[in-house]
């Protein structure tokens, strides 16, 4: 488990800016919170530092790219195998060009792995489920097709005002 780190209000505030717009500019920032550029972006360079802030991220619209169908295929597997079987699936995903993986997650619980996925259509994603079954390790499969999944899309995770 990762250690928790201490931050301060404009610290917290500046956080909730950058996850619902990681390229906003400091002078914005600075501005919205009343103190200096310069402050926030010594803060920011102090949550890198602490490992609070990993990095930044583009999102997009996967049905305007031409990935209309959205589903959650996830797997039981032996415990074992798991990390083989994430690899397995990412490999395969990154070799075509008609899927596009928003997430591919080991946990604990009725099933293992949780694969987010996007697919052209309902044959490619049956296709998917097909390959995960057939890999060494898996028990079972289940899909799940979604009008939307916002939670494997960058929303706003603050609404309230600074």
């Amino acid at each position: 488990m990762a250690n928790s780190h201490e931050i301060d209000e404009f610290e917290r505030k500046i956080l909730k800016v950058l996850y619902n717009n990681p390229r906003e500019k400091t002078g914005v920032i600075a501005k919205d919170l009343g103190i200096s550029a310069t402050a926030v972006t010594k803060r920011i360079e102090v949550l890198k530092k602490k490992g609070v802030i990993t990095g930044t991220t583009v999102s997009f619209d996967e049905e305007l790219l031409g990935f209309p169908l959205t589903a959650v295929l996830v797997a039981k597997v032996q415990f074992s195998c798991k990390m083989e079987i994430v690899q397995a699936i990412k490999e395969k995903v990154a070799a075509r060009d008609d899927l596009v993986l928003s997430t591919c997650q080991v946990g604990i619980g009725h099933y293992d792995i949780l694969v987010g996925i996007h697919a052209k259509n309902k044959y490619v994603l049956d296709e998917m489920r097909r390959f995960v079954e057939g890999l060494p390790g898996v028990r079972g499969t289940a899909v799940y097709n979604w009008l939307e999944m916002p939670f494997f899309k960058r929303e706003k995770l603050f609404e309230t005002e600074i």
